[in-house]
């Protein structure tokens, strides 16, 4: 593997900090720290796509990915490779609401013929990440600060294309 999941996290978090230095500076003389709703997210999600692709070529493999992927209504699907959806979070669930929706979206998903992933930088609140495992399965949740975890799931996108 190119990365562990301590690479994938350094990797965000170097990535977020110069996103708010950048937006900060956009922001001009005086304007504070950028305060902005889904930008960990969406950092995330850049840092995911950005790190498993790379994974991909070095294993001389080539997927097409979307991101924001509309999957019926206004669901939307984080990042779809090849024929893998993946939920990608950079800090785990906000509620047990978030539960429900990926209950609903597994089952659309599936339906589909793709394979639906978990993966998350950090989830600290022990009940969601046994219940992130308890939807998606123990083989489709992924929690990046847990070693092996982010070369796991590398391997299920891979396998989830074969």
């Amino acid at each position: 593997m190119k990365f562990t999941g301590k690479d994938v996290i350094d990797q965000f978090n170097s990535t977020l900090a110069a996103v708010k230095v950048s937006l900060s500076k956009t922001a001009g003389e005086g304007g504070g720290p950028p305060n902005v709703t889904g930008l960990n997210g969406w950092v995330c999600e850049q840092t995911v796509r950005k790190c498993l692709t790379q994974e991909a070529v070095a294993a001389g493999l080539k997927y097409e990915t979307v991101e924001q992927h509309k999957f019926g209504g206004r669901a939307r699907l984080d990042l779809v490779v090849g024929n893998v959806a993946i939920e990608v979070k950079a800090h785990g669930v906000f509620g047990k609401n978030d539960c429900g929706k990926y209950e609903k979206y597994r089952t659309e998903v599936e339906k589909a013929g793709k394979k639906y992933l978990y993966v998350t930088l950090w989830e600290g609140h022990r009940p969601f990440r046994q219940m992130m495992r308890d939807i998606f399965g123990p083989e489709n949740a992924f929690f990046v600060e847990e070693a092996g975890d982010w070369e796991k799931f590398v391997k299920a996108v891979i396998a989830g294309n074969a």
